[in-house]
């Protein structure tokens, strides 16, 4: 005895569609995998034979795959967050005249890894464009001259900022946006020319961060 099995499949949408992923690493950003149609098109009333249905399921089970490869291969270049925040929770005397190394040894934050609170230093993994902050705050900072903070980066002063000395409480903030390499070290400095030394107050105002704020340029 023979069987024939009809199936009306007029109806029945075929996978037809573009899969895009969305990923924020560089120009990768948008990656589009279209699927076709399938090597069969059945028509209602018509003869299923099973050649025919094989060669759909491999064809399905192609793009699957392709897709699925695509999927791990955006995955594997996606970039952990990158970001930390950590505050000066010591009050370090400074003398007037030369550019100081600061240190802030509380982290409140580090995504990464990538900052020291041993050394003060912050050290990129992943290229990006970084926003970039150092504070400090002063009570007391003596009398005339001007109070600076630096940004530097690999050795060398990347942004700073200067201001009259008042004579009173002050802060002292440097805030830049900039592209950062793989490796690119990252560290606070202050400067004065008071008359006598100044001493920076610990607290939340005399903070070090940075965050990437986007893939490098």
């Amino acid at each position: 005895m023979e069987l024939n099995i009809r199936i009306d499949l007029s109806g029945t949408r075929w996978l037809r569609r573009t899969l895009l992923l969305a990923v924020p690493v560089g120009a990768m950003a948008i990656t589009s995998v279209a699927v076709g149609a399938p090597p069969k098109t059945f028509t209602s009333g018509e003869l299923l034979k099973a050649a025919d249905l094989n060669a759909n399921f491999a064809d399905v089970d192609g793009k699957v795959a392709a897709i699925d490869g695509r999927v791990d291969s955006l995955e594997g270049a996606v970039e952990p967050p990158s970001g930390f925040k950590a505050r000066r929770t010591t009050a370090p005397s400074i003398a007037g005249g030369t550019p100081t190394h600061l240190n802030y040894e509380t982290e409140e934050f580090d995504y990464a890894d990538e900052y020291n609170p041993a050394t003060g230093m912050f050290t990129v993994k992943a290229a990006g464009v970084y926003a970039i902050q150092c504070a400090s705050h002063v009570t007391a900072p003596g009398v005339g001259g001007i109070l600076s903070s630096f940004i530097v980066k690999n050795g060398a002063e990347l942004f700073g900022t200067d201001e009259a000395n008042g004579g009173t409480y002050q802060t002292e903030v440097a805030a830049t946006i900039a592209p950062l390499a793989m490796g690119d070290v990252i560290e606070c400095q202050f400067f004065h020319t008071t008359n006598a030394n100044v001493v920076l107050t610990s607290g939340p105002r005399a903070h070090f961060s940075a965050i990437r704020v986007g893939p490098a340029p």
